[in-house]
């Protein structure tokens, strides 16, 4: 009988455990609704802490090798928020535009020397999901309409030092007429 009354009072503070516990989660209390309205409750440094990470991937790395080395006499920057380098009017709301398209990275930025981006480059993995696929594109859509020029390569097929010049000439881009390729000087650009 003792053993019974143990178990049905256990049994008891358990459901009561769960039933508070059920409760708590569907209202907030006072403290944490303050704790979750006030970000600077939480360290930046101790609650997320940071790590180094590659800046690129294997291909955009070996992309960037190629424009570097193709485009000598430009600037070649990776992995740059479009709202870096786009300006867009003050009659809606910024913030809403940032988190839109703005928070998103172009892979690679051909700019001149004054730094005037002349092109993007979009590396695409061979196989991508709907969802990044739709935000690649709604990212050349904004760059076109800015009439910033888009080149998208497939990581799997990425083009060679002579196909990059001849597509920054088709893009409408002013190559050097000379470069150099690892201390070799070659003759006009296609």
């Amino acid at each position: 009988m003792f053993n019974d009354s143990l178990s049905a009072l256990a049994l008891a503070a358990v459901l009561a455990l769960l039933i508070t516990y059920v409760l708590m989660r569907r209202r907030p209390s006072k403290s944490r609704a303050r704790s979750t309205t006030r970000n600077d409750a939480l360290d930046t440094v101790a609650d997320w802490p940071p790590e180094a990470a590659r800046v690129m991937t294997t291909s955009e790395r070996k992309a960037f090798e190629i424009v570097r080395r193709a485009l000598p006499q430009h600037v070649v920057l990776s992995q740059v928020p479009l709202s870096r380098f786009l300006r867009v009017p003050t009659r809606h709301s910024y913030s809403q535009w940032v988190s839109r398209v703005g928070c998103l990275n172009a892979d690679l930025v051909v700019c001149d020397q004054g730094s005037r981006v002349l092109a993007v480059i979009d590396v695409r993995p061979a196989t991508q999901s709907s969802r990044a696929r739709h935000r690649h594109d709604r990212m050349s859509r904004v760059l076109r309409a800015a009439h910033i020029n888009v080149l998208t390569w497939s990581e799997a097929a990425l083009p060679t030092v002579a196909e990059v010049r001849t597509q920054m000439t088709i893009a409408g881009q002013t190559v050097s007429s000379r470069v150099k390729i690892e201390g070799e000087r070659v003759g006009e650009c296609p």
